[in-house]
């Protein structure tokens, strides 16, 4: 059996074949491990049982890597405090409605560091009022926007359907923001679309969704370049189309 990824038990026969995949359930947990104070603390541990090398590395687990910490072995583990989802990116050159952007989930740490879970390209508007508004929103709300659940053809792309709210952190004329997949024509009304194949997007659900587990909502800040800013008090009239 193996686990290189820390999320599923692999049983794999001696050449390698992997014959079964036992999927753990519920919210993946991350911990970021030094290295320098790993082997230090695994080639001491393993002198202690008589190892005449750091072979007995892997039997260090997270609990006795934490009880070691405990114990006066200084900057070993640093335990995860939440995750966040940063949007980054450009308005497209001649356009104030569309920008092209990156977003990023990450796992972030009580030493102030953060992890990269997935990074996933997108973009931001299109339609009406363009693309959000730079600033702090929170995450929250999946929906199924699948034939099988509350469907909406803008919301799929590649047989995957989802979104989640956008909600805002500050004060705005905007409203009913979301992060789904960028459907039918290129472009969203006012939302963070995603594009990528069927893989890439049912990894960002699996990310979202498994830190949503743990955490009522997740922080998202978007920082797009030459973004108008457009905060929807300006009555522009929204076209009627599905995106």
């Amino acid at each position: 059996m193996i686990d290189p990824t820390g999320k599923d038990w692999i049983i794999v026969s001696h050449d390698g074949k992997e014959l079964r995949r036992v999927e753990e359930k519920g919210a993946d947990t991350y911990y970021k491990v030094n290295e320098t104070a790993f082997n230090a603390a695994s080639s001491y541990y393993s002198k202690e049982l008589g190892a005449t090398d750091n072979f007995n590395n892997t039997l260090l687990s997270v609990g006795g890597l934490m009880l070691l910490q405990e114990k006066g072995v200084e900057g070993l583990v640093a335990q995860q405090t939440g995750v966040e989802i940063n949007v980054t990116g450009s308005m497209r050159d001649g356009s104030s409605l569309i920008g092209d952007v990156t977003v990023n989930v990450q796992a972030t740490f009580d030493d102030g560091r953060a992890y990269n879970i997935g990074t996933y390209s997108g973009v931001a508007g299109g339609y009406g009022n363009g693309a959000p508004e730079n600033g702090d929103y929170s995450v929250n709300n999946y929906q199924d926007r699948s034939p099988r659940g509350w469907y909406n053809s803008g919301m799929n792309k590649d047989g995957v359907g989802f979104s989640y709210n956008l909600n805002l952190e500050f004060n705005t004329g905007r409203t009913a923001l979301r992060i789904h997949p960028d459907g039918n024509n290129e472009g969203t009304l006012g939302c963070i679309g995603l594009s990528g194949n069927k893989n890439h997007l049912k990894s960002f659900v699996k990310s979202v969704n498994n830190s949503l587990l743990r955490y009522q909502s997740i922080s998202l800040n978007i920082n797009i370049k030459n973004n108008p800013n457009n905060n929807g008090r300006n009555k522009t009239k929204i076209p009627n189309v599905r995106e």
